[in-house]
């Protein structure tokens, strides 16, 4: 959490000073003069945590903004570097975003990020674009059609997991990483009118054990519960 907020007015302009707390230690700003043993942002963050820490700054003025119902948010890459859990917590915010101001734009080379937005909006509140090259200097932008282009990752995904199983290939970061996408494609692909399009796969158990014996997926349940509890610890071991 931020904690020890300090406010300063060098030279007449309004600055500000905090700092993260950690597992109870403070973590602060720190400069390239901070010496190594001190935690700081430089030797304490991931790429992860800042880009994430900039984000919610970035909201939460948003949030306090009067005039936010009338304003176009951009957001460039906002996925960077982050993991699961962090993805999936970043598009409700996104989302909640829409809901609050006129329109936002996100911008990503991430196919199964945006995937996670566009499953998560109305049909109508939604619309994906790409630009493409045109000869050797000109570019334009055309309709992208997301389904296609992320079932096309599935089986991509798919094949990093295969690889990793049968012969151990692959960076085991990595490779968890596709675990969710890949069950959450998979039980939606065999849903039989049962499972959502935007289910994410908490949601997909839950659909499946209220859908009784009766359903093909039902017998996966148990598995499925292991999965989705393994990732979220994963989660709570690093963070806390």
């Amino acid at each position: 959490r931020i904690t020890d907020t300090k406010h300063a007015y060098p030279g007449g302009v309004a600055s500000s000073s905090y700092q993260i707390l950690i597992n109870e230690t403070p973590v602060e700003l720190g400069d390239p003069e901070t010496p190594l043993d001190k935690p700081s942002f430089r030797n304490t963050l991931s790429s992860g945590d800042r880009s994430t820490l900039a984000l919610a700054f970035f909201l939460a003025q948003l949030e306090h903004d009067p005039d936010r119902a009338s304003k176009i948010v951009v957001l460039d890459d906002p996925f960077n570097s982050q993991d699961g859990f962090r993805k999936d917590c970043t598009v409700q915010q996104i989302k909640k975003c829409g809901e609050t101001s006129a329109q936002v734009i996100v911008l990503s080379h991430e196919h199964t990020f945006l995937k996670r937005i566009w499953d998560r909006l109305p049909p109508a509140d939604r619309k994906c674009l790409e630009l493409k090259r045109i000869g050797l200097t000109n570019t334009t932008m055309c309709e992208w059609d997301i389904e296609k282009a992320t079932q096309d990752a599935y089986n991509a995904d798919l094949k990093v997991l295969s690889d990793y199983y049968h012969s151990s290939i692959g960076n085991p970061r990595d490779v968890v990483q596709k675990i969710r996408p890949v069950l959450e494609s998979f039980c939606k692909a065999l849903g039989a009118g049962v499972l959502a399009e935007n289910d994410t796969l908490g949601v997909i158990i839950g659909k499946l054990r209220a859908a009784g014996p009766g359903h093909q997926l039902f017998p996966l349940c148990e598995d499925l519960e292991e999965l989705n509890e393994e990732s979220l610890d994963g989660f709570r071991t690093r963070y806390g």
